[in-house]
């Protein structure tokens, strides 16, 4: 491979990234990573199949959905929410239950167990 050289991306950190920002997407379930941007003072939005798991209970936002799915239906909605002014997003989160959809979700899925299936 003259000339080129292979960069492995994970892991690496903008400083500009995490750090500035006030609410971090984790991805999937990631217990340590939930802890300790939680202890940074982030507001933590994350995507897991497990409305039962570490992440999911401990952070502010759960979207319990698979991440290929999630992605575009989080892109619709940040698209929806376009004109709303951040006073009215803030007060959108400040009302947010995440307990509550955890709990939809575990009846959503108590509900049709045959199906997982």
């Amino acid at each position: 491979m003259h000339g080129f050289q292979v960069l492995n991306l994970i892991g690496i950190v903008d400083s500009q990234g995490i750090y500035a920002a006030d609410t971090v997407l984790v991805p999937i379930e990631d217990r340590d990573r939930c802890s300790a941007l939680k202890k940074m003072g982030k507001t933590v939005v994350a995507v897991d199949l497990n409305p039962l798991s570490h992440t999911a209970r401990t952070t502010e936002v759960t979207i319990v959905d698979n991440i290929v799915r999630a992605v575009p239906n989080m892109r619709s909605i940040v698209e929806e929410l376009g004109g709303v002014t951040v006073p009215e997003l803030q007060r959108m989160l400040k009302d947010y239950d995440n307990r509550r959809v955890l709990r939809d979700a575990l009846d959503e899925i108590s509900a049709h167990p045959q199906e997982s299936f």
